[in-house]
């Protein structure tokens, strides 16, 4: 079962959402990229395309595969709500009917390669939107104010 509610998935697989992934280079810098592919798959995965082989996502998500690590998805919805998904790269998807599948129709559309669909499982979900944070901290940290809210 996925972590990612049915509205949430509407809002992702939805072209309205903006979409980045960020995962860290064996440096230690992030990488983020934006990406519209981004859908949740039918198994409740987080999927998306990749179209360069040399790309720093690529590399990111590899070294994320290998080393066990962790990469983050966030999504601004079409009514600007903010949410952050933990995940962890799961597979890359590099040849087979699905793949094929993919690689013809971005050829055929956009006359695009493909490189991978990349496959992450999401463990989290954190609302990030403004409002909804607000909320939290005042009820979760009501001592956390400026001193200029404390006195009145």
């Amino acid at each position: 079962m996925s972590v990612i509610e049915e509205k949430l998935k509407q809002d992702i697989n939805s072209p309205a959402s903006l979409k980045s992934v960020t995962a860290v280079l064996k440096s230690g810098i992030p990488h983020t990229v934006y990406k519209s592919s981004l859908h949740v798959d039918e198994d409740g995965n987080l999927a998306f395309f990749d179209i360069l082989e040399s790309s720093k996502i690529n590399e990111a998500l590899v070294y994320s595969i290998w080393f066990d690590r962790y990469v983050t998805v966030n999504i601004l919805t079409e009514d600007k709500r903010s949410f952050e998904i933990i995940g962890k790269p799961k597979e890359s998807i590099t040849q087979g009917k699905q793949f094929e599948e993919v690689y013809k129709d971005l050829k055929h559309t956009k006359g695009n390669d493909l490189n991978a669909i990349w496959v992450i499982e999401p463990l989290e979900v954190r609302e990030e939107t403004f409002t909804v944070r607000k909320e939290q901290q005042e009820r979760d940290f009501p001592f956390l104010k400026h001193l200029d809210r404390a006195t009145k």
